[in-house]
């Protein structure tokens, strides 16, 4: 019985890693940025889809999330989105921006699509 565990749990994992290296990525987003990059053309509050809570709000050089009390820093080089979060620094690139949209190329390689709330 202990054999039939370990071979169970092994061909899981192999499964799992396997899923994992075979990812298809996401084409890439096509399109050019009709705002000019800074922190003013980011103000708003912004959320996942048309139909989710707002993920975060930004005014001027902060951040604000919605389960967090201190906003976070934020800064525009070039066309990267720097982000000081509780110690922590992520660069996301800034792919689209316009008047409704903004779409995100993270660390990893996963793209993030935000709509702005009105």
């Amino acid at each position: 019985m202990k054999i039939l565990n370990k071979i169970l749990l092994l061909s899981i994992l192999i499964s799992f890693i396997i899923g994992c290296i075979n990812r298809p990525k996401e084409t890439p987003i096509e399109g050019t940025n009709s705002i000019a990059l800074n922190k003013q053309a980011l103000n708003g509050i912004w959320a996942i889809g048309d139909d989710e809570n707002a993920s975060f709000r930004i005014k001027g050089d902060s951040m604000y999330f919605l389960e967090d009390t201190f906003p976070s820093f934020i800064e525009i080089d070039s066309d990267i989105l720097i982000t000081h979060y509780e110690g922590l620094i992520t660069r996301d690139k800034i792919v689209k921006l316009d008047q409704d949209s903004l779409v995100l190329l993270n660390e990893i390689g996963d793209y993030i699509k935000l709509k702005r709330r009105k």
